[in-house]
C-alpha cells in the first residue's frame, strides 16, 4: 500500500473509533452530572476512565492526521471512480458527525476534565474543520453542475 492510498476500511475504522469517543464522553459527562454523593471508588473509576479517554483521544486524534495526509494527496483521487469517491464522502460525513458529537459532549464537562483534554480536543477541532472541508470539496466535485460553473469561471479568468 502507497502512502497516498487509504481503504474504505481505515476510514470506517476511524469513524468506528470517533463513535466510541463519543459515546465514552457521553458516560462520563453523564456521571459528572450525577446528584447522587460519590465515594472513593466511584472517583477513581470516573478519574481512571478520563485518562483513558485522554489517551483514546490523542490516539483519535493522531490517526485522524494520518488520514488528512493521505486525502490531501493529488494522486488519491485521481484513480478512484465516482462511486468510491461519493462513498469516501459520505464515510467522511460519518466522521464529521460523530466527532463534532464528541467536541460538544467534551464541552459540556467541567473545567478540570477539558483541561486534561484540552490538546487532543483542540487538534480534533481543527483536523474536524479540515475534515468537512475536504467533504465539502468533494461534494462539490462529484456534482456536474457545480463542476461546470467551476471550468467556466477558471475559464474567465485565465483568459
Amino acid at each position: 500500500m502507497t502512502a497516498g492510498c487509504i481503504t474504505f476500511e481505515e476510514l470506517e475504522s476511524r469513524t468506528n473509533e470517533a463513535r466510541q469517543a463519543r459515546w465514552e464522553t457521553s458516560s462520563v459527562v453523564a456521571r459528572s452530572k450525577s446528584k447522587e454523593r460519590v465515594d472513593l471508588g466511584l472517583l477513581s473509576q470516573a478519574a481512571y476512565q478520563t485518562l483513558v479517554l485522554k489517551h483514546k483521544l490523542h490516539r483519535l486524534a493522531n490517526r485522524q492526521q494520518d488520514v488528512i495526509e493521505r486525502l490531501v494527496d493529488a494522486e488519491f483521487f485521481t484513480t478512484r471512480t465516482k462511486k468510491e469517491i461519493t462513498e469516501i464522502a459520505a464515510r467522511i460525513d460519518d466522521l464529521v458527525y460523530y466527532e463534532r458529537g464528541v467536541l460538544e459532549d467534551a464541552q459540556k464537562l467541567g473545567m478540570v476534565t477539558r483541561y486534561l483534554w484540552d490538546a487532543p480536543l483542540i487538534k480534533l477541532g481543527n483536523q474536524l474543520e479540515h475534515l468537512d472541508s475536504i467533504s465539502e470539496s468533494l461534494h462539490l466535485a462529484l456534482d456536474d453542475k457545480t463542476a461546470a460553473l467551476m471550468a467556466m469561471a477558471l475559464e474567465e479568468v485565465t483568459k
